[in-house]
């Protein structure tokens, strides 16, 4: 059974492909680690060699250096024409300051039969014409020293430290120039460059050991010893066996003298060197773990949410029906959200050209329990109008008597002329159809907002609580009762007007039944579940219970079932926190809570009366700021009733 690769999400190539790049090169490195132990030994070998070169240069540059001191010392005329002279004492004294590691010069005349100067030293070969020396207190035998030099260089134990002898014949035959030098041979001898295990030596060419640095000193092979004595190799490398120990080693001779620097390291650091290769790799491909796991945070954010938000947004703007399907991984959702779209928006395209009578219907805007909205076009006003018609199905009633209902509710709104209250432009009816063409708000409702909101601060609730109220005044003061202020009927425009819409259930108060029950759970007063009896001050009670849902975020007697509601909506008393109660004073939230009362006759008399209360208590200037509320344009053509309207007909 093969594997379907052709629906599967953007991430799954993505993820698929950083593990191919990323693997790719760490493969490819594990196994040239796995190859490189024979590379390493083979480039440890050359390592040693040049190691081994360069500090066999390093002795000659360092001898040649005190070589020459003496050399310029034998050539001038004060020493070689007059050796037991002032003159040349001078020259030899100022020879032993030129250097701080020169601890004696001597002038020998290496004749026997000649008679020294009284005071002078000498031995069975030679004597001293002079000597200079920095130290008188470090007891050298000069005798002995005399002895043992020859023409050349040699190393000598003095007084349990290392001198360098040098020798130097002067101009003048039979008269030599001896330099003592405090000399640390060790500084030269640095076995940390050829990593661990690893040791430096000077020996001389019988393969005794002059100088050594790092691990213990195994002594010089035969081979090489033989080497040494034919003087036939300047330098060399091999692998070498030991104690059941494999070793790379390496020599130099150091330039005109017998003299070779040998190099050694055990061959297990090639073990650990790969070893230590293999953790690097393994570090580097963790971070590379970590890379490609920010590389596919990145990815997920960069494109595959924001393809899923095009994808939702372009299903939201069909309706809460159209749902995407991920099945198919991001690409084939976004083209069959993208035909989806194309489809909506060619039926939207064929929905203008409709007419409702003079109107043209552009697109919907949404739909509730009172009837279906769309946005429209007076040509002969040359105005957006919003068309409101019957509900699609039959929910309630005949559609003969939701006709009627439509129409009353245009001809109940139309007599309320008020800033806050949407105008009726037109009403068109027939026995089984009607529409009205009122005002076009361009924002959106209340309700749209908190569900965006949550909650609102205190001066935008008591901006709208204002707007609400005064329009309800204009309604009451025409006899009027709305029944149904909720957040999905108030309306906020971007230009900054608040108004009161849905007059459906709009009665006057003389034709109010106890049986014609009319409103929305949650916001309907106790005294309609009581007694069925609304009145104006039940409205005012419903702006009480949008105040508190803008302060609180929620509704407050909003219950998971409808009994539930009722029985908070009796019982509950509203409370505001302190974090609340702060923003404002104390008369204030006292003033907001006697619209919440349970007793009608304990609230406010009149809209008006309650709005003059309001703004007395409040310690600063309301103003409704749009921007403040971040108003936005409603596109949705959803429902735009979260709680339905329950609607009793006579």
């Amino acid at each position: 059974m093969g594997i379907d690769l052709t629906n599967k999400s953007i991430m799954f190539w993505v993820v698929l492909t950083l593990l191919i790049v990323g693997s790719l090169p760490f493969l490819l490195s594990w196994y040239q680690i796995s190859q490189s132990r024979s590379a390493v030994i083979d480039q440890a070998q050359k390592n040693h060699l040049i190691i081994s070169l360069a500090t066999a240069d390093r002795f000659e540059a360092y001898l040649n250096k005190y070589r020459d001191l003496a050399s310029n010392l034998a050539l001038n005329p004060n020493v070689y024409l007059t050796p037991d002279s002032v003159e040349a004492a001078d020259s030899m004294k100022a020879g032993l300051v030129s250097n701080q590691d020169i601890h004696l010069i001597a002038l020998l005349l290496r004749d026997s039969s000649i008679n020294t100067q009284v005071g002078t030293s000498q031995s069975a070969n030679a004597q001293v014409i002079q000597l200079a020396r920095k130290n008188e207190s470090v007891d050298i035998d000069v005798e002995q020293l005399i002895v043992e030099l020859s023409e050349g260089f040699k190393l000598l134990d003095l007084s349990n430290n290392k001198y360098l002898g040098v020798v130097v014949p002067s101009a003048r035959p039979n008269v030599d120039v001896v330099m003592l030098v405090d000399v640390d041979m060790s500084q030269w001898l640095n076995p940390r460059v050829l990593g661990q295990s690893a040791s430096i030596s000077l020996v001389d060419a019988q393969g005794q050991l002059i100088e050594h640095a790092g691990d213990e000193f195994q002594g010089v092979p035969v081979e090489w010893l033989n080497l040494f004595k034919s003087g036939v190799a300047n330098g060399g490398a091999n692998l070498s066996e030991q104690k059941n120990n494999q070793f790379i080693a390496a020599f130099a001779k150091v330039n005109n003298l017998p003299w070779y620097v040998l190099s050694r390291q055990s061959v297990a650091f090639a073990e650990q060197t790969t070893a230590d290769m293999s953790r690097t790799a393994w570090t580097t491909f963790s971070l590379v773990l970590l890379v490609m796991a920010a590389l596919l945070a990145m990815a997920y954010y960069s494109w595959v949410k924001p393809i899923r938000r095009i994808v939702k947004a372009q299903s939201a703007l069909m309706g809460k029906n159209n749902q995407p399907d991920w099945r198919g991984g991001e690409v084939m959702a976004l083209e069959q959200s993208f035909d989806a779209l194309t489809k909506h928006i060619d039926d939207r395209n064929a929905l203008g050209q409709i007419f409702v009578d003079r109107y043209q219907v552009i697109s919907p805007i949404g739909k509730g329990g009172m009837g279906s909205v769309f946005l429209g076009w007076d040509p002969r006003l040359d105005r957006h109008v919003a068309l409101k018609t019957l509900p699609i199905g039959k929910k309630f009633g005949s559609r003969e008597n939701m006709s009627q209902t439509l129409v009353q509710e245009a001809i109940t709104a139309a007599k309320i002329s008020h800033r806050n209250v949407v105008s009726i432009y037109d009403v068109v009816s027939t026995k089984n159809t009607a529409f009205i063409a009122m005002e076009y708000i361009k924002g959106e409702s209340l309700s749209s907002l908190l569900n965006r909101k949550k909650s609102l601060n205190l001066s935008l609730t008591l901006s709208i609580a204002i707007a609400v109220l005064k329009g309800l005044n204009s309604a009451h003061k025409m006899g009027f009762v709305h029944r149904d202020i909720k957040p999905a009927n108030i309306l906020l425009d971007v230009n900054g007007d608040i108004k009161i819409t849905d007059f459906g259930t709009a009665t006057l108060v003389s034709g109010i039944s106890v049986d014609n029950v009319t409103g929305t759970h949650g916001y309907m007063a106790p005294e309609i579940y009581q007694k069925g009896d609304a009145s104006l001050k039940s409205d005012l009670f419903a702006v009480g219970v949008v105040m508190a849902e803008c302060l609180l975020g929620q509704n407050p007697f909003k219950g998971k079932k409808i009994s539930q509601t009722k029985l908070n909506t009796l019982n509950k008393t509203v409370t505001f926190p302190p974090w609340i109660r702060t923003r404002g004073t104390e008369e204030l939230f006292k003033t907001i809570e006697l619209l919440l009362d349970k007793d009608p006759a304990k609230r406010p008399g009149s809209a008006s009366l309650m709005a003059e209360q309001i703004v007395q208590a409040t310690p600063f200037t309301i103003k409704w700021v749009p921007e403040d509320a971040d108003i936005k344009i409603q596109i949705n053509d959803g429902d735009y009733e979260n709680e339905k309207t329950i609607v009793a007909l006579n």
